[in-house]
């Protein structure tokens, strides 16, 4: 994989076990995520907020499409970027991910963690020339074409668990083509890796690592 485009967005994700108690923090994950001194964002950043069945929560800010998700199972984040990767994993790693873990998982008692996640997505700026070289393998007559969407994904083993007992772990790269809202095509690279068995602190997920070696397949 490589760089083919403009990088619009990063999207983060963690699963953990399910957590019925976060049904009664929504509120207070609200707040802390946009009034603490400690967290990257504000109230600016995250303009409006959805509730879903008491047991979600969402921030959003729809100029930039940007949003924290949290649930009993999962938290989210997608940001925008201005394509510059290094700055935007400078502040995933340096203070957005030590943000989450001190005031949200530590807090709160999210443990278990089974997957993480990061995805980067790409604006093509030469959609004939992915045309010419995808597209055409179907259709020959391209330019009827509207919508794309596509994709294809690939496994790998991780060193744990090719040397440890009972380690299952694994890696995957999923890799995807997309037409958005405003007719450009998106590429995405969704890189996540399964823990098998779950690991109980998130401290012990060794993020930094993981979001270099997404880095690596990025580049």
């Amino acid at each position: 994989y490589m760089t083919v485009g403009t990088l619009t967005q990063i999207t983060v994700g963690i699963r953990y076990s399910r957590n019925f108690k976060i049904s009664d923090c929504l509120g207070a994950i609200a707040d802390i995520v946009l009034n603490s001194d400690e967290s990257p964002f504000d109230t600016n950043y995250f303009p409006n907020i959805e509730w879903v069945n008491n047991s979600e929560m969402r921030l959003i800010n729809r100029e930039t499409e940007d949003y924290f998700h949290i649930t009993t199972d999962d938290l989210i984040l997608r940001i925008t970027s201005d394509d510059n990767l290094v700055k935007d994993l400078r502040k995933v790693k340096g203070e957005i991910l030590p943000f989450f873990e001190k005031s949200i998982f530590n807090k709160y008692g999210l443990e278990n963690i089974r997957r993480t996640g990061i995805i980067f997505s790409q604006k093509l700026t030469n959609l004939k020339e992915f045309e010419k070289k995808f597209v055409s393998s179907f259709i020959k007559d391209t330019d009827t074409v509207e919508n794309v969407t596509m994709g294809f994904s690939r496994k790998m083993a991780v060193d744990e668990a090719l040397s440890k007992k009972g380690v299952n772990d694994y890696k995957k790269a999923i890799y995807g083509f997309r037409t958005n809202d405003d007719g450009n095509l998106i590429a995405d690279l969704d890189f996540q890796h399964y823990f098998d068995p779950p690991i109980q602190k998130i401290r012990d997920c060794s993020l930094d690592s993981f979001i270099d070696r997404a880095e690596e397949y990025l580049n």
